[in-house]
């Protein structure tokens, strides 16, 4: 089963303008397993499904700040998938 690995890009995909918006959308829209990376500053990473990473998607990707980095860090996190007992890969 694959799962994803979402992690804080402190270097170069800090935006403001995104964390903030995603933090005014309401906590039972994002899934569970994303929360604790959305709502709490000292969380820096979620390693959550493909089902979840989707839903998290659909949502962050919409918000205002999503894409605003430099080209080579485009969006606030690092996305990796990561197969079972497999080595990680950037997304």
């Amino acid at each position: 089963m694959k799962r994803v690995l979402l992690r804080v890009d402190q270097e170069y995909g800090l935006s403001p303008e995104w964390w903030d918006a995603a933090r005014a959308v309401s906590r039972s829209k994002w899934p569970k397993a994303v929360r604790d990376l959305i709502y709490t500053t000292h969380v820096v990473e979620a390693v959550v499904s493909q089902r979840d990473f989707a839903a998290f998607h659909r949502i962050a990707c919409r918000l205002p700040g999503w894409r605003s980095g430099p080209r080579f860090a485009p969006c606030p996190l690092i996305i990796i998938t990561q197969d079972d007992g497999a080595k990680a890969r950037k997304a």
